[in-house]
């Protein structure tokens, strides 16, 4: 029986306590036989040689409040980012090299939460400006914000889980409430788009894969999380789907939209996974899609670093054929664009705004798939 990554690098503390909280890595190790295959144990080395030194750098870019380095209309999601960073290569709160800096991150993010139970940096989180104001990311920061603390919550156990529990409830009532929210199109019913930018459509698949993924991440941790609001949520991604191209689009039946992108069709099929449809035609055509547009230029396409986070979990999630032809391909393409202080430059265009650090931590969680310590991204 072959494993789905040799497990020295990551602490037993750690691998102990994932077992416990849940038993499908043992029951799925079979059916993910040969992923592990994919790099040799020099490469292996190499990865992880490269992904330390990446969250050393991570961690020097801590800001007195806690929060990693990035402007405040991307937080507490770029800290959330790094915190997930952390966790995905075994290192926990209050403990090890990097604890206390992962301590102040997660209250940093607790910090964040507003009254109303969004995760913003910006407490004017409602102000919509041109190009990327606070209005068209608090969704962002509170999804991911919601992810992170979830994850935290199912795989550790601190003197902050009180406050922590809160937060996830506080944050659940909003994001329950704005699935709710009466939609101009009856398309979009069940999905999630910005908080108050008054639009013709008020859901798109990448705001919704977060809101979906704390769902999911949330439920995994013990919270209620009615199986309606899933099977809603499901309903919008479905119809994001594109026969024509077999990928996933921003939003279905919309010129708007374009063409489908790796990002979507990646979050369409994390998506699948996490509701049961992993099996499906659908899923298996999104990810030939994604062979048809790998990832062979560093920097290349919208969104690139934003696209690998989804991409990464996705292509294991569906298996062997799948991983094999993207991660070592991927991975390679990465080492050798990584700058020699651990660093991943940062996007062109918009995404530029957010950092390398930004960047850099969307990097390691992709690379750190394959220890499968995020539950969120556990086959």
């Amino acid at each position: 029986m072959k494993f789905l990554r040799r497990t020295s690098a990551v602490p037993a503390r750690i691998v102990f306590a994932f077992l416990a909280c849940s038993i499908a890595i043992a029951e799925s190790t079979e059916e993910t036989a040969g992923l592990s295959d994919v790099l040799s144990a020099d490469q292996w080395k190499e990865l992880d040689e490269r992904v330390d030194r990446a969250l050393g750098w991570i961690a020097r870019q801590q800001e007195a409040d806690g929060s990693f380095r990035g402007p405040v209309v991307g937080q507490p999601a770029i800290t959330g980012f790094c915190v997930l960073a952390f966790l995905s290569r075994g290192h926990s709160p209050g403990q090890g090299p990097y604890g206390e800096q992962i301590q102040r991150a997660v209250e940093y993010i607790l910090s964040c939460q507003r009254r109303n139970g969004v995760f913003s940096g910006d407490e004017q989180y409602e102000r919509a400006e041109d190009g990327m104001g606070p209005a068209f990311t608090a969704m962002y920061n509170h999804g991911v914000a919601g992810v992170t603390l979830s994850e935290l919550h199912g795989m550790t156990r601190s003197d902050m889980d009180n406050e922590i529990i809160s937060a996830i409830r506080r944050a659940l009532e909003l994001t329950k409430g704005l699935q709710d929210r009466r939609k101009s199109l009856k398309i979009d019913e069940g999905g999630w788009r910005y908080l108050p930018v008054k639009e013709d459509f008020c859901a798109d698949l990448s705001v919704t894969s977060w809101q979906l993924m704390f769902y999911r991440s949330a439920r995994n941790s013990g919270f209620n999380i009615e199986s309606d609001r899933i099977d809603r949520a499901m309903k919008f991604v479905l119809a994001c789907y594109d026969k024509n191209s077999g990928g996933f689009l921003y939003h279905p039946n919309r010129s708007e939209a374009g063409a489908s992108s790796r990002a979507m069709t990646c979050a369409g099929i994390l998506a699948l996974a996490h509701s049961g449809k992993l099996d499906s035609p659908m899923a298996k055509e999104a990810g030939n899609w994604m062979h048809a547009h790998p990832f062979t230029k560093y920097g290349d396409g919208r969104w690139f670093h934003y696209s690998l986070c989804y991409a990464f979990p996705a292509m294991y999630m569906l298996g062997e054929e799948y991983w094999g032809r993207f991660f070592p391909l991927t991975a390679r393409l990465l080492l050798d664009n990584q700058d020699t202080q651990g660093n991943w430059r940062a996007d062109p265009g918009l995404d530029v705004r957010f950092g390398n650090v930004y960047t850099t931590a969307l990097v390691v969680i992709g690379l750190c798939v394959p220890n499968q310590l995020l539950p969120i991204f556990q086959r």
